[in-house]
C-alpha cells in the first residue's frame, strides 16, 4: 500500500500562481508548472482552453473544470481572460456547479462545451468543461478564470449531466456503473482522462504551495504530474489509503462484474487525532460507520471542522485564547507572538501546520499585537452521504506539507486503491521564525493577511 509503481512515461511539472480572494503524443510523460500565489488564499495554474490560456482555481475538493465566457452576465467587472462558448462544440446541456457550504453557499452556472485543453503540453480532444454565464463565486474577482477540479470522476457534476445520453430506457443501477466505467476515457476530467489514456507516467500528481504572507519562502509552489518531484523519494512520504464509498454511504454501485466494488469519491482520508498545543482535541460523536475523515482541498484556504459539541468548542478556544475577553462566537484571538502548534496524526505520524500559516489577521496594534483565526478556521458542514468527512484541510494545512495524489485504477480501485501521501515541510525553528517575523512585521500590516480573509469557527 505504501509505494507508488513506477514505469515510463510522461510527466510535468507547473507553477502554481497564488491570488487574493475571500475565500500529444502516445509516449507517456510527467510536468511540472509553478502554481500562481497572492496573499496564500487562491493557488492557481494556467491552462490552455480552447485557443485561450486561462488560469484556473486548483480544487482538489472539487471535479470539472470551468471557465468563465464572453456571455457572462455576472462577469462584467473582471479582469480574467474568458472562452467564447461558440468556438467551441455544444453538448445542448446546462450545467450548475455548486459550491461553498450551507453557510456561505456558491454557483457557477452555464453550458457544458467541449474541445481541445492542454496542461503543460499534455493535450486532450474533446474535453468536456463548462462555460459559465452566470456566477457569484469570488475568485473570478481576483483575475481567475474559473476552476481546475482535480478531484475523481465519480464526483463529476458534468459527467452526470451526460450519462443519461448513455442509458437505455430500463437500466439497472450495476448497468449505470458499467456505463460510467465505459465512458471515462471520453468524458472523464481532464486528469483523469490523461490517466484512463496512459499518458502519465503514473497515475498521480502532487502539490506544494508557496507562502506569500507572514514570510515569504515555504515550498517551491508547484503542481507536478505524472510523479513525485523532482529529488523526493516514494518512501520519504507517509501514504494513507483514499476512502471508498459503498453505495449505502452515497457511493455508486459495484459493477454488474464485480458487485462488492467502491469506488472513491474525493481526496479524503481517516485522521487518527488532532493536538493543539500538545493537548489532544475530543473527537467528535458520529453515527457509526461515519469515521473520522479529513477532506484535502486546495481551493479551501481554511482549515474546517464540522458543527461540534461544547467540549470541543471550549477545547479549541481555550487553547488559543486563555483570556476570555478574546473570544466570541465567530472567532478567538490571541498574540501574534504565541505560536499555535496545531497537529494532524495521519497514519500515524504527525503533520504539523506551520504556525506562520495559522496566523490569522492583525486585528490590533497592541503590544505584543493581537491576532485572529479569521482566515484560518472556519466551521463546515455535518457529515452526510458522499460526503462524509468531518474536517477540510485547505491550504493553511498545504502550505504545510507536500500532498502528492495517486489515483491508482479508476475502473477497478480493488487492484489498485487511491492513496495519497504527506510529506512535512515545517522546519524545526518554525516557532522561533515566527516571533522574529512577527517582530518584523508588527509596525507593517502588509506583513499580515488581509482583514478581507475571513473564516470562522463556530459551534
Amino acid at each position: 500500500m505504501s509505494s507508488v509503481p513506477v514505469k515510463r512515461g510522461l510527466t510535468a511539472t507547473l507553477p502554481i500562481a497564488k491570488r487574493t480572494g475571500p475565500s500529444l503524443g502516445r509516449r507517456q510523460k510527467s510536468a511540472a508548472i509553478g502554481l500562481g500565489d497572492k496573499s496564500d488564499e487562491a493557488y492557481s495554474v494556467q491552462i490552455q482552453v480552447g485557443e485561450t490560456s486561462i488560469p484556473l482555481d486548483l480544487d482538489t475538493g472539487s471535479s470539472d473544470l470551468w471557465s468563465i465566457s464572453t456571455d457572462c452576465m455576472t462577469c462584467s467587472s473582471s479582469t480574467a481572460p474568458k472562452i467564447s462558448t461558440s468556438s467551441f462544440n455544444s453538448s445542448g446541456l446546462g450545467i450548475e456547479f455548486k459550491y461553498g457550504n450551507s453557510f456561505l453557499p456558491t454557483s457557477a452556472a452555464g453550458v457544458i462545451v467541449s474541445g481541445p485543453v492542454s496542461i503543460a503540453g499534455m493535450q486532450v480532444q474533446n474535453q468536456f468543461l463548462g462555460a459559465i454565464n452566470f456566477t457569484n463565486i469570488a475568485v473570478i474577482k481576483t483575475g481567475l478564470s474559473g476552476i481546475f477540479g482535480a478531484g475523481f470522476p465519480f464526483s463529476s457534476g458534468i459527467l452526470a449531466k451526460l450519462l443519461p445520453k448513455e442509458l437505455p430506457a430500463q437500466f439497472t443501477y450495476p448497468q449505470v456503473t458499467d456505463k460510467i466505467i465505459s465512458v471515462l476515457p471520453a468524458q472523464a476530467p481532464l486528469l483523469s482522462r490523461l490517466v484512463l489514456d496512459g499518458q502519465l507516467a503514473q497515475p498521480m500528481f502532487t502539490i506544494t504551495l508557496q507562502r506569500e504572507t507572514i514570510e515569504v519562502g515555504g515550498n517551491v509552489g508547484q503542481l507536478t504530474i505524472g510523479q513525485l518531484p523532482e529529488g523526493v523519494s516514494n518512501d520519504s512520504l507517509t501514504w494513507v489509503p483514499v476512502r471508498l464509498y459503498s453505495e449505502a454511504q452515497g457511493g455508486i454501485p459495484g459493477p454488474s462484474n464485480n458487485p462488492t466494488e467502491r469506488f472513491p469519491l474525493r481526496w479524503e482520508v481517516a485522521i487518527d487525532d488532532i493536538f493543539l498545543d500538545g493537548q489532544k482535541l475530543p473527537q467528535p460523536t458520529l453515527p457509526a460507520g461515519t469515521g473520522y475523515t479529513a477532506l484535502i482541498d486546495s481551493a479551501s484556504f481554511c482549515i474546517s471542522m464540522i458543527p461540534c459539541p461544547s467540549n470541543v468548542f471550549n477545547a479549541i478556544y481555550n487553547a488559543i485564547s486563555t483570556d476570555s475577553v478574546h473570544i466570541d462566537d465567530v472567532h478567538a484571538t490571541f498574540s501574534c507572538s504565541t505560536p499555535v502548534n496545531l497537529t494532524f496524526i495521519i497514519g500515524g505520524k504527525p503533520f504539523p501546520v506551520d504556525p506562520r500559516d495559522f496566523l490569522g489577521q492583525q486585528v490590533s496594534p497592541d503590544s505584543p499585537p493581537q491576532c485572529s483565526t479569521a482566515g484560518t478556521v472556519s466551521i463546515g458542514d455535518p457529515p452526510a452521504p458522499r460526503g462524509l468527512f468531518s474536517w477540510i484541510l485547505g491550504t493553511v494545512f498545504m502550505k504545510s506539507n507536500l500532498v502528492a495524489f495517486y489515483f491508482g485504477d479508476l475502473t477497478n480501485p480493488a487492484a489498485d486503491p487511491p492513496r495519497i501521501g504527506f510529506l512535512s515541510t515545517v522546519p524545526s525553528n518554525a516557532n522561533a521564525a515566527l516571533l522574529s517575523d512577527v517582530q518584523s512585521a508588527s509596525t507593517d500590516l502588509n506583513g499580515f493577511l488581509s482583514a478581507s480573509s475571513k473564516c470562522f469557527i463556530s459551534c
